[in-house]
């Protein structure tokens, strides 16, 4: 939920032409610092110029865009949207919005060339955005960070991080998305608590309608081949939002479980062996398991 503040919006012509001016302070459910937002078009028939500005001090930047729009034979509305090269910040990082290009009949988007670049980063798209597993969109990342991509998608519920480089298809991204995933993530943490890189693999099973998906962590700062802390195993199914992962445990730093006890537990500490199971929905995960744990400190 969001609330909007000092709303302000602006409507002229000339010459023809309708001009827009909006601009707004948008707040979210759970921020007290606002995000400026505006909106700038110029609409003639069939044709909009229009572009977004936004800022709330830790992400802020410009997209600009030209539309136009048009009737197929079946008289059915299209639009043909040309994304203009643009900046934008976040964190710090500055990355660059290549020039791309979007068709959408509104129920569908085809995405042409879409780049977002950084320092010896990316973040390419290709394919269709849709809402059913018929619509694929191809995704290139090189050293881009998870958190940015749990923020995008509004999964706050675990606090996972890692540079990820690697390539995916996103289904139905419009509902209940999967992705097949070939990835490896360099210093994954798992709500704050450092694991190691993590290679991710995840496959999109037509049949079952589910993602069967592994990851294994390799301990942090190891040089040892194979020297996993975490494999871990399993299947989520996206239209009953269904998760239930296996795997094990060896000497695997349990500080992740802090979040979960807060309120109960000030203090979790200790190393953890054993066998392990990850089960629930992404909005609310449980986890279980028969583990051996070394240099256990638990404070109320």
């Amino acid at each position: 939920k969001f609330r909007f503040r000092d709303t302000k919006i602006d409507l002229s012509n000339d010459d023809g032409a309708t001009l827009l001016h909006f601009s707004t302070k948008m707040f979210g459910s759970k921020s007290k610092k606002p995000t400026d937002l505006a909106i700038m078009a110029n609409v003639v028939p069939n044709f909009v110029d229009w572009g977004l500005t936004w800022n709330n001090r830790d992400f802020y930047g410009q997209l600009d865009f030209s539309t136009r729009l048009f009737k197929t034979e079946e008289n059915q509305l299209m639009a043909d949207i040309a994304i203009r090269p643009t900046t934008f910040t976040i964190n710090g990082d500055r990355w660059m919005v290549n020039e791309a290009n979007i068709k959408t009949d509104f129920k569908r988007f085809e995405v042409s060339d879409f780049a977002l670049e950084g320092n010896e980063q990316h973040i390419r798209l290709d394919g269709m955005i849709g809402n059913t597993f018929e619509d694929s969109l191809n995704v290139d990342l090189r050293d881009v960070r998870l958190s940015y991509i749990m923020n995008l998608v509004n999964v706050h519920q675990v606090e996972l991080d890692a540079m990820l480089t690697g390539k995916a298809t996103a289904y139905s991204v419009l509902n209940k998305m999967a992705l097949n995933i070939d990835a490896r993530g360099e210093d994954f943490s798992f709500n704050e608590s450092v694991w190691g890189d993590v290679d991710l693999v995840s496959r999109w099973s037509t049949i079952d309608k589910k993602l069967v998906a592994e990851a294994k962590a390799q301990r942090h700062l190891s040089s040892k081949p194979n020297d996993y802390v975490a494999v871990l195993r399993g299947e989520y199914y996206p239209k009953n939002d269904s998760l239930d992962f296996y795997g094990d445990a060896d000497r695997l730093n349990l500080e992740f479980i802090q979040k979960y006890l807060n309120g109960i537990m000030k203090t979790v500490k200790g190393d953890g062996s054993g066998r392990i199971r990850l089960f629930g929905s992404l909005k609310k995960i449980f986890l279980s398991g028969d583990v051996m744990v070394n240099n256990g400190l638990l404070n109320v």
